[in-house]
């Protein structure tokens, strides 16, 4: 076999390994991202998007919003669904939005990161 064969072999096999590898990790990172906890995380974001709209604060009467002022923003102009049972509650205009199961989506993002901690180096702490 002379040198050209033999880089040409290797070079397959480096993009075979690679291809491998990260088809396996784009199929973890889906299962992870479709979670109730990271959907609802989601659902956040977009009430939350749809309540700085000026037209929806403009529309606030005493700080409080109507949830008809905020479908137009919303996807399919409908508020979204907590995956595991619980309900959006909007606030306040100057309140983040919350549900009921999971809680703000900071409390979602802190809740990631311990179970992500937990999983990847502290798998040992009790939980």
């Amino acid at each position: 076999m002379t040198w050209k064969k033999t880089f040409g072999l290797a070079a397959v096999l480096v993009v075979v390994v690679v291809t491998i590898s990260s088809v396996r990790y784009f199929l973890l990172a889906r299962q992870t991202d479709q979670s109730p906890e990271t959907m609802s995380a989601m659902n956040l974001m977009r009430i939350a998007g749809a309540k700085a709209e000026p037209t929806v604060t403009r529309s606030a009467v005493g700080g409080h919003i109507d949830t008809n002022a905020l479908l137009p923003y919303l996807l399919g102009e409908r508020m979204p669904v907590c995956g595991r049972g619980g309900r959006y509650a909007i606030g306040a205009i100057d309140e983040e939005p919350r549900c009921t199961v999971h809680g703000t989506f900071e409390d979602i993002r802190r809740a990631k990161r311990r179970e992500l901690l937990r999983r990847t180096m502290c798998w040992w702490l009790p939980r």
